[in-house]
């Protein structure tokens, strides 16, 4: 799929991330479980976009 090229599946029926999700998602990806925190996004309405929310919940570390 190109880059600035929308789905055409209609996602009307999955539900909304919501702050809870996106609280979870952050805690799998800090835990390291991926595969756990995409599953979820992929649940949503628009995964893009719950996984851009996310962000603000997943820890940076310095080295």
């Amino acid at each position: 799929m190109g880059l600035f090229r929308r789905s055409t599946s209609n996602n009307d029926s999955l539900p909304d991330a919501t702050d809870d999700t996106l609280r979870e998602i952050g805690r799998l990806v800090n835990a390291g479980d991926l595969d756990a925190a995409d599953a979820i996004a992929q649940s949503t309405r628009d995964p893009r976009a719950t996984a851009f929310a996310a962000y603000r919940y997943i820890d940076t570390v310095e080295d």
